[in-house]
């Protein structure tokens, strides 16, 4: 068996559940806030990051706040995380429902949810359209964001580049 319905709920609506072993829940809440389930789901797997989006702009605009402003955010390792879960979750023959939720069950939840449906060709049991731009853009490409949240520059021209242009002679366009 791999995936093949992806399920998305809210924070409340998981408590709810009665777990079943061919289910593997994806747990999202907020950072240092964990959620009691009932046991018994196939596999579960927490992760903690705030309902946030950035993108190149938002980060080069926050720069010198950046440490600060994108603290709990989703990042590059949070991203990978997933998609090592999800990844060995398909391949557990006993795994045929993905649950994912997050404290509304409409943004990060159904970014993870929309990304797995399309990987693994899966059916979702309701509309993802909501869903958290950044989250769904970083399991596609984890590493997008990264090197700019952990550069101690951003990128611009040379000293000399900006200051003296004229300085080794007449700039040329082509």
């Amino acid at each position: 068996m791999a995936i093949s319905l992806i399920k998305v709920f809210s924070e409340q609506q998981v408590r709810e559940l009665e777990p079943k072993g061919y289910q593997a829940l994806l747990s999202i809440t907020e950072p240092g806030r964990l959620i009691d389930h009932a046991p018994g789901f196939g596999r579960v797997m927490r992760v903690q990051f705030f309902d946030s989006t950035y993108d190149k702009d938002e980060i080069l605009a926050n720069w010198n706040m950046r440490r600060l402003h994108f603290t709990g955010c989703v990042r590059e390792a949070h991203a990978n995380d997933i998609l090592h879960f999800l990844e060995e979750t398909h391949k557990n023959p006993k795994i045929s429902e993905l649950l994912v939720h997050c404290w509304a069950g409409q943004s990060r939840s159904a970014a993870v949810a929309r990304y797995a449906a399309e990987r693994f060709a899966a059916r979702l049991d309701r509309d993802t359209s909501r869903y958290n731009k950044t989250v769904y853009e970083l399991l596609n490409k984890p590493n997008c964001y990264e090197h700019l949240l952990v550069t101690t520059e951003p990128a611009r021209p040379g000293l000399l580049a900006r200051c003296l242009p004229g300085l080794f002679g007449r700039a040329t366009t082509r």
